[in-house]
C-alpha cells in the first residue's frame, strides 16, 4: 500500500453521476439496482465509482466499482482500492462479483467466497423481444387471468416520478420485512 500521505479520501458523487456513469459502463446487470438502494457513492481520484453500505461492522461494496471509462488501467484500479482502504478504516467485503472482477481482486491479496450464484442477465437482453419475451407475455397473460394488474415501468420513468419511485420502495420493503438477510441493492434480484 502506498504511503497515507499520497491518499486521498474518496469523495462523495451524486446519483446523477452515478446515472450517468451506469448509462455508460455498466458491465454488471445488477448495477441499475444501486439505483434503488441507499448506498453511499463515492468516486477515487483515478475516476473509479464505489457503491457502500456499512453493515454488520463492514463496508460492504456492491458488485464491482465502475471505471471511468470502458478500458480502464489495473494500477488505476489499485490505487482506487489504496484510496478506499484508507477511507473506510476498517473491514472491506465485495458482494456479488463476477469471476473476472475476483481474479483482479486476488492481485490486491484479497481472497474470494463464493455463497451463491446468480444468473448472468445481459444488458442488451434486459428488455425481452420476439421469442425471448414469450416467458414474460405469458407471465403478463397468466396475471391479468388471474385479475391482477400488470404495469411496466422503466428506470427513467421511476427515478422521474416520485410516485412511481414510491409504489417500488414499497414493493421492495415489503419484501425486505420477509427477508432473514437482505443486501439491498447488491444483487438484480433485490
Amino acid at each position: 500500500m502506498p504511503k497515507t500521505a499520497s491518499l486521498q479520501i474518496l469523495a462523495p458523487v451524486s446519483l446523477q453521476v452515478v446515472l450517468d456513469r451506469l448509462r455508460a459502463y455498466a458491465f454488471n446487470s445488477s448495477h441499475f439496482v444501486w439505483m434503488l438502494s441507499d448506498f453511499t457513492f463515492v468516486q477515487s481520484t483515478t475516476g473509479w465509482i464505489f457503491a457502500l453500505e456499512k453493515k454488520w461492522g463492514v463496508t460492504l461494496v456492491a458488485l464491482e466499482p465502475l471505471p471511468p471509462y470502458p478500458y480502464f488501467l489495473d494500477q488505476d484500479f489499485f490505487q482506487a482500492l489504496d484510496e478506499l482502504h484508507f477511507s473506510v478504516q476498517g473491514a472491506l467485503a465485495f458482494v456479488a462479483i463476477g469471476p473476472t472482477f475476483a481474479k483482479l481482486l486476488a492481485q490486491a491479496s484479497y481472497s474470494n467466497l463464493q455463497i451463491g450464484k446468480e444468473p448472468w442477465v445481459h444488458l442488451s437482453s434486459f428488455q425481452p423481444t420476439g421469442k425471448k419475451s414469450r416467458g414474460l407475455r405469458a407471465a403478463k397473460k397468466r396475471a391479468l387471468l388471474n385479475g391482477i394488474k400488470v404495469e411496466q415501468w422503466n428506470l427513467n420513468d421511476i427515478l422521474r416520478k416520485p410516485e412511481l419511485k414510491k409504489q417500488v420502495d414499497a414493493l421492495h420493503q415489503s419484501w425486505v420485512t420477509n427477508t432473514f438477510v437482505s443486501l439491498q441493492g447488491f444483487l438484480l434480484a433485490t
